[in-house]
């Protein structure tokens, strides 16, 4: 028994929806937003085919469900994974966002969100994007490990480190196996570090002693909360990170 216009338009939106949860029925046209992408199907079109053929109601939803699938396929951001890095951002950044970045947890405050350079800008992945997750986040540690960068002191006489170099990528510099071989060897294995500045990316370093965390609390605090990445300090030490309060008392989040 063939349908009629307004059960075919119900049974195809029911149908698109199993996949495409937002999907909505306005007149003639199904609409839903896949990321970034709207697609609008006209059921017009798609009628047509079901009741001037032989195809069954299957068959055309098929159709119509590998006709979107194709067209999202063909607009969906495709990432250049020579071009990716991890970027440090605050837990709170792009979480009111439906669009959805692709990240991981970092600290309890710190996430690693993912963006590929775009020239002037940097555009963030999502889940959304045509992406290899594994090989997305492979990719961004690989890139991030060929970016050089140098520790300068602060002062002459402290332990306390920042990047010679200002840029986007500078909060990223302490995923950087090759970078923490020079932080290393300027303070040690076990050193504290903070992320408090959101412009260029600022990267604060220093050797591991209550001394420096006095000095690295003094100096977050200086910097306007617009501004801010963290409030925290943190202890990196055999692969972990710790928030640093003095008294070696550490509480581990990762």
């Amino acid at each position: 028994m063939k349908l009629d216009k307004e059960q075919f338009k119900l049974k195809l939106l029911n149908d698109i929806k199993k996949v495409y949860e937002n999907a909505e029925l306005n007149k003639e046209l199904i609409t839903f937003e896949f990321g970034t992408l709207e697609v609008i199907i006209d059921t017009k079109d798609i009628y047509k085919l079901y009741s001037e053929s032989k195809n069954n109601y299957n068959t055309v939803k098929k159709h119509c469900l590998n006709v979107i699938k194709e067209i999202i396929e063909e607009k969906r951001f495709k990432v250049n994974y020579n071009k990716v890095f991890p970027i440090i951002k605050p837990k709170d950044f792009g979480s009111d966002k439906e669009i959805g970045f692709i990240r991981e947890e970092f600290t309890d405050d710190l996430d690693i969100l993912y963006a590929v350079d775009m020239g002037d800008i940097y555009r963030f992945v999502t889940k959304h994007d045509n992406v290899d997750i594994e090989l997305l986040k492979k990719s961004a540690i690989n890139n991030i490990n060929k970016i050089y960068n140098v520790l300068v002191k602060l002062d002459e006489e402290l332990s306390v480190y920042t990047l010679g170099f200002t840029t986007d990528l500078g909060s990223s510099m302490i995923l950087s196996e090759n970078f923490k071989k020079q932080i290393y060897r300027k303070v040690g294995k076990s050193f504290l570090f903070a992320i408090p500045f959101t412009f260029n990316g600022a990267l604060v370093v220093a050797e591991n002693n209550d001394k420096y965390i006095d000095y690295l609390n003094e100096l977050i605090k200086m910097i306007p909360e617009i501004d801010k990445i963290s409030d925290s300090m943190y202890k990196y030490e055999n692969g972990k990170i710790e928030y640093a309060v003095k008294r070696k008392i550490f509480k581990i989040i990762k």
